[in-house]
């Protein structure tokens, strides 16, 4: 494999993470709020935030609620409105999933989302990894025009969905971008990139924080839920690690991400 530049991707939940990461080296940030479940729509505030901050690209994540990737129509419109104000709050990009009940690409509402974030970068999440043939839902995903596809190949890992990952961008080649993303960590970056033939990866190595507990909350049976739940933060020496290894694989450690 040619050695290039190899582009990285971080999974951050907070403007402190943001910053965090694009010193350790990333160039492009996914901003999300609730990592622990898998990651939803952050705040406008955030959104902003983050944007001004940083001199990368910012994908902002959009998904109204946790489950599945197959809203109601109240929860799409939702979504739409999410896009619009992603944009004017300074994001360079939107991440989504749309799922038809069966499991397969939800083609007509991708076509909306794609038209409603114009001019901005579309990121079909890992809502992928659900369809039943993930080969096929890329090429889909390819012929509606989106930007890029993050994915595990179907698998829990990255490492283990590796060589349906390289049918996937095989089979794009030149009309959709790979990310592979799931358990990508510094020891196994070599073997995930050798594997996919991809040059870019999303990592989100975090740890869980725990948050004060209440001692003193209201009465309720579910104090302990509603304040006590560890959430999730950027492991920033594993973050730091995993930069320093893919720089090590390129020459070029500053590569330019798709704007």
């Amino acid at each position: 494999m040619p050695r290039q530049s190899i582009l990285i991707e971080a999974c951050v939940s907070s403007a402190a993470d943001a910053a965090a990461a694009v010193e350790a080296g990333a160039h492009r940030i996914e901003l999300c709020a609730a990592l622990e479940v898998g990651g939803l729509t952050p705040s406008i505030g955030l959104i902003q935030r983050v944007s001004a901050a940083v001199s990368v690209p910012v994908m902002v994540m959009i998904r109204p609620r946790v489950g599945d990737f197959t809203p109601s129509d109240d929860e799409f419109v939702t979504m739409l409105a999410d896009i619009a104000a992603a944009k004017r709050a300074g994001a360079a990009g939107v991440v989504f999933g749309l799922l038809t009940p069966n499991g397969e690409v939800d083609a007509p509402r991708t076509k909306l989302v794609v038209d409603a974030a114009e001019g901005l970068q579309t990121v079909f999440n890992r809502a992928i990894d659900f369809t039943p043939n993930p080969v096929a839902a890329a090429t889909k995903l390819a012929d509606l025009s989106v930007t890029r596809v993050l994915t595990s190949g179907g698998a829990t890992t990255a490492l283990e969905g590796a060589a349906t990952i390289r049918q996937m961008a095989k089979q794009t080649a030149d009309h959709l971008e790979i990310l592979p993303g799931g358990g990508v960590r510094a020891a196994n970056i070599a073997s995930i990139l050798e594997a996919t033939g991809c040059r870019q990866l999303h990592l989100g190595p975090g740890i869980a924080e725990q948050g004060p507990i209440l001692l003193n909350g209201p009465a309720l049976t579910d104090t302990t839920t509603l304040s006590s739940g560890a959430h999730r933060k950027l492991d920033a020496a594993a973050f730091d690690k995993a930069i320093r290894t893919a720089s090590s694989l390129a020459p070029d450690s500053n590569p330019k991400p798709t704007r």
